[in-house]
This record gives C-alpha cells, sequence and structure tokens, in this order.
C-alpha cells in the first residue's frame, strides 16, 4: 500500500508539473505577443500569480476536490489505487506529448477522460454518475469557451467605440476609418496608436493586472482538481488518513501548487510560443 501511495503521489506531482507547463502562457501569452513584455518575465509573471491562485484553492477549492475524486462515478464504485494510477497515467502522458509538441491543451479534459477510460475498462458505462458527467463536466467544458469568445468580441467591439469617439483620438486626426476592420487586429506601431503616453501606461497597467487575474483563476481551478487524487488515495490507504489528519487537509494542495509553478517556469516557453504569435 504504502508502495502504491509514493507511485501516486509521484504521478500527481508529475501531472502538476506538466499542467504548469502546459497552461502557464494561457494567462501571459497576449503579454509576450503584445510586446508589454519579453518571454521570460511574462512567464515569471504567470507562474507567481498561478502558485498563488493554486494555494487559494486550500479556502475555495474543496467542492472541485469533491467532484474530482468521486462526484463522477456510481454509487456503489469501488476505487482502488490502480484506478487512481491509470487515471493519473492516462492525463500525464496526453499533457506531457503536447507540451513537447507546443500544443496547449486541458488538464480538465484529460483528467476527465482519465476518469471516465478508466471506470469504461473496469465497468463499463454502469460506473459511471452520467448526469453528473454531463452536467458538472462536459456542459460546461463546451459553454464556456462560447461565453469567453461572444464576450472578447463585444468588448472589443466597445473599445473600438470608445476610442473612435474620444477627443484626443479626433484631434490626433484619428477616426473610426482607421480603425480596423477586424477587431481583433493591432499594431505595435505607436506612432498610429492615438493613446497619450500616460494612457498606454494605464493599458499596460492594466494588461499585466488581467493576466494576473486569469493566471490566479487558473491556478484555482486545475489544483484542487489535481490534489483531489492524491486526497483521495490516502483515504484508501488503511489508518493513513488518521495519520496525516494532524497535517491538516491543505498539504495536498500546497504540493501541488508548488509542482505547478516549478513547471511552469520549466516548461512553459514551448507552448508560449504558439499561443503569443
Amino acid at each position: 500500500m504504502l508502495v502504491g501511495l509514493a507511485v501516486i503521489t509521484l504521478l500527481v506531482l508529475a501531472l502538476a508539473w506538466v499542467n504548469g507547463a502546459n497552461d502557464v502562457a494561457k494567462g501571459v501569452a497576449t503579454l509576450a505577443g503584445s510586446g508589454a513584455s519579453n518571454a521570460k518575465r511574462a512567464i515569471l509573471w504567470g507562474t507567481l500569480w498561478t502558485v498563488v491562485g493554486g494555494m487559494a484553492a486550500v479556502f475555495w477549492g474543496s467542492a472541485l476536490m469533491s467532484t474530482f475524486s468521486s462526484g463522477f462515478l456510481a454509487p456503489g464504485f469501488r476505487v482502488d489505487l490502480t484506478f487512481v494510477a491509470g487515471t493519473l497515467m492516462g492525463a500525464f502522458v496526453w499533457i506531457l506529448a503536447a507540451t513537447r509538441l507546443g500544443l496547449p491543451v486541458s488538464t480538465t479534459h484529460a483528467l476527465l477522460g482519465g476518469v471516465i477510460g478508466a471506470v469504461l475498462t473496469v465497468t463499463g458505462p454502469d460506473g459511471l454518475h452520467a448526469a453528473a458527467v454531463a452536467n458538472k463536466a462536459l456542459l460546461p467544458l463546451f459553454i464556456s469557451p462560447l461565453i469567453a469568445i461572444v464576450l472578447c468580441w463585444g468588448l472589443l467591439f466597445l473599445g473600438r467605440f470608445v476610442v473612435g469617439q474620444t477627443a484626443s483620438s479626433r484631434s490626433r486626426g484619428w477616426t473610426d476609418k482607421d480603425v480596423p476592420k477586424n477587431p481583433f487586429e493591432h499594431t505595435l506601431d505607436r506612432s498610429t496608436n492615438p493613446l497619450s503616453s500616460e494612457h498606454h501606461r494605464i493599458w499596460t497597467a492594466l494588461h499585466w493586472v488581467s493576466s494576473a487575474a486569469t493566471s490566479f483563476a487558473r491556478g484555482l481551478n486545475d489544483v484542487p482538481k489535481i490534489a483531489a487524487f492524491l486526497t483521495l488515495t490516502i483515504a484508501l490507504v488503511p489508518g493513513l488518513a488518521y495519520s496525516f489528519d494532524s497535517l491538516g487537509s491543505a498539504w495536498p494542495i500546497l504540493a501541488v501548487a508548488l509542482a505547478m509553478g516549478l513547471g511552469s517556469f520549466w516548461g512553459g516557453f514551448r507552448v508560449l510560443r504558439v499561443l503569443a504569435h
């Protein structure tokens, strides 16, 4: 049992490591792509706020931990160390391969796929809590990108309208005709930028803040999903849960958050190049 626990602990930390390498760029790629930062500073910034967000999961991550440890399983499904190891290994191998190829992928998709694959192997579809999989995982994963696209498009059109109407842009001879038809187009040429230096500094500062917020949210969302498997494993080993109880329930989350931070700085540059450029 203790050997199994050691193996799964290493798998959990390895998964957190490659998660950090694959996901850190998602919050800071626009900093590097827009020229607001070089790649190293962007990765450091994303790593810092990812770890802070992961540690915040000590207070706000219990619901996600519960969902990923048992929420997708049918009542009565028997979880053992082999099941947990198979789930983690499937997610780890996929994310590691994607990271080495510079492909941004979803850890949530990978973990969900690992859980479903392991359940189907052990008991077939009867082992799954199908309603929970659909409502708590598949539906949010499908809807969230659509919501983000609509909100981003709307905000960019609003920004075009505001800039086109400001007195400063009019006084500089900058009109609506100068705004790109495609709202996602941008320019790094300051000579055509209607914003003053002061305004530019404000927008840049807000850019750093938004990247920090995105990285914080990513850590808060991903750390408890991975830590759930370590907590579940400890509960499976007779007498071990009581032994670790004196350390508090926070240590799996803190360990995963730190491993994710180390992985972010180790391997975040491959995916950053893809997302930023």
